[in-house]
């Protein structure tokens, strides 16, 4: 919408272009080379960069009036809207037509002020007139026009203060240039010299004054940002001490998430848990939402792989991740966009579809997380506010450990997601704990399925990742309860036979050969066998890393003498 907004401006402005240079053209060409050095001197102030508040000054009127008192005020809106034009803008959106609308801007802005003054007045009405009009176009074309096109509020106080500050700026030049003017005509180079040098010097002073602005706008910033951590960490503090005090796991979480809404700057908080049994994340607490919204985002859980996408280090502040609007592709279907009131014309605004997430730290896994939406500040949050919501999550841990439901998801981490067998880091925990007690002998089977490969070349990946979840059924319905069966790798399992010898292993191996050769995998026609080794604790070796290596090499030793086969250490 915006762009489409750029380019009938555009369109309007080359209208007035058109007309006001049809007005100007014919006195514009009577320069000659005493042109050039006002006009090298008309970029340099060009390119000085003079802001209050972030919103930048026009700093070429101070080259403008002397190219229009020594050269030609008909030909300065072709050289301002040529340097315009050329110019590298800051901002990387639409620059073609941003470019152009800066280029229409100053042509528009001093032609306009050329066509109104008559110039056979008093040198210092001329330039005062010349002054206010084109600041008054300026103002029209970059205050108003410009806010109304970007959808932003159209004179902010700031917007508006500045704006007074340049209108005085470009009288005091006006004036100046009116004795500049009269001093030339009357023969005083000396002095018109002195007063010209008198145009650096008013930017110098008003660079000053900008860096002070600025500087005090920081200072008075700093001071409201403290004030509010202050407030904050009270607020902190009051929740904290009521969770203590509170059993109640729902009631819990939910004033956590009113508490961030409340206390810490935020329209909208969600507080989600990762399933990785089920793969999704589930919605456990809300504040800000409507109840059927979020009853919805509850029915409508999302995949893991909807959250991880946001968990990459590029994303990352202090134990967080902020993703800035647009870096990653959002699937709304899973996502809640709530009401913008407090949109801010800002670097640090915060955006639409800028997403926070705060993990839920246990150890080094991540079992949950915070979000939070719609700063009422406006403002993207700081490395400060960040920190505060992480001592949010971190008393979040606390509460969620002495649920049922922690249990759950703890259990769920260390299960692998596609077939509900253990992970291979558990499997390894488990032997270890296993093999340091040692009150007990077990065996340890390693299976691989032969010729994995071919089954995915040959069916696709689909029949391929079905195959793995019916044979890690297979192998779940054979085993007892006090076994143990783990997905050691893509198509590798291991297998854990608790209290038996080797031969007690060779019997349930063979039982699993059997069963696994009836494996069928929808309509395709799958022919499975696969390749076994076995090593018993403490017999083969007295450690446990040591007896999943022997497992490994008997499983190695059955692929490399023709596969199909159970090879005993």
């Amino acid at each position: 919408m915006t762009r489409f907004k750029f380019a009938i401006i555009n369109l309007m402005l080359l209208a007035l272009l058109t007309i006001i240079a049809m007005g100007i053209l014919s006195r514009a060409l009577n320069v000659g080379y005493v042109a050039l050095p006002f006009a090298a001197f008309f970029l340099l102030t060009d390119l000085v960069d003079i802001r209050t508040r972030r919103l930048r000054m026009v700093t070429n009127f101070a080259g403008a009036i002397p190219f229009v008192v020594f050269v030609n005020p008909f030909t300065l809106p072709f050289l301002a809207g040529i340097v315009a034009l050329l110019k590298k803008p800051v901002s990387k959106e639409f620059t073609i037509s941003r470019r152009l609308y800066r280029g229409l801007q100053y042509f528009v802005m001093y032609g306009t002020a050329a066509l109104l003054v008559d110039w056979s007045w008093n040198p210092y009405l001329c330039l005062v007139v010349f002054a206010i009009a084109a600041k008054v176009v300026n103002f029209l074309l970059s205050d108003v026009v410009f806010l109304l096109m970007t959808d932003r509020p159209v004179i902010s106080k700031a917007s508006l203060t500045a704006s007074i500050i340049e209108l005085s700026y470009f009288l005091v030049l006006g004036v100046a240039g009116g004795l500049m003017w009269t001093l030339n005509d009357a023969g005083f180079r000396t002095e018109t010299a002195l007063v010209f040098l008198s145009f650096p010097l008013v930017l110098i002073l008003l660079r000053f004054y900008g860096d002070f602005r600025t500087t005090s706008h920081e200072r008075e910033e700093y001071i409201k940002s403290m004030n509010s951590l202050k407030y904050k960490l009270s607020k902190l503090l009051e929740m904290i001490s009521f969770l203590r005090t509170n059993p109640d796991f729902e009631k819990s979480l939910n004033r956590i998430a009113a508490g961030v809404r409340d206390h810490l700057g935020y329209n909208y908080c969600l507080i989600s848990m990762l399933d990785r049994r089920k793969n999704q994340v589930r919605r456990i607490a809300h504040a800000g939402l409507k109840e059927e919204d979020f009853r919805q985002m509850q029915e409508n859980a999302p995949p893991l792989r909807f959250v991880e996408q946001f968990i990459e280090e590029k994303y990352r502040i202090s134990r967080s991740y902020f993703v800035p609007e647009g870096s990653a592709a959002i699937e709304t279907v899973y996502s809640f966009r709530g009401e913008y009131q407090n949109l801010i014309e800002e670097e640090s605004a915060w955006r639409p579809g800028d997403v926070l997430i705060i993990p839920i730290w246990k150890s080094n896994e991540i079992v949950g997380y915070i979000s939070v939406d719609a700063p009422t500040s406006g403002r993207r949050p700081s490395f400060e506010d960040i920190e505060l919501l992480e001592i949010v999550a971190d008393q979040t841990l606390r509460i969620i450990e002495e649920s049922r439901t922690m249990d759950e998801l703890l259990k769920a981490t260390k299960m692998d997601m596609a077939t509900g067998l253990y992970t291979h880091t558990e499997f390894y925990s488990f032997v270890s704990r296993l093999a340091e007690d040692g009150k007990q002998r077990f065996s340890i089977i390693m299976i691989d399925i032969d010729n994995f490969k071919k089954v995915n070349d040959s069916f696709g990946h689909i029949v391929g990742d079905r195959l793995i979840e019916a044979f890690a059924d297979t192998i779940r319905t054979v085993l007892r309860k006090e076994d143990f069966a783990a997905r050691y790798g893509g198509d590798e399992f291991a297998v854990v036979i608790a209290n038996a010898s080797k031969r007690d292993a060779i019997t349930i191996a063979q039982r699993l050969i059997d069963r696994l050769r009836l494996i069928q995998v929808d309509d395709a026609k799958v022919s499975v066998t696969c390749s076994m080794g076995i090593a018993e604790f403490p017999v083969d070796d007295p450690t446990g890393a040591g007896v999943v290596a022997k497992a490994d090499k008997a499983l190695y030793t059955a692929k490399k003498t023709g596969k199909n086969k159970i090879y005993v250490m």
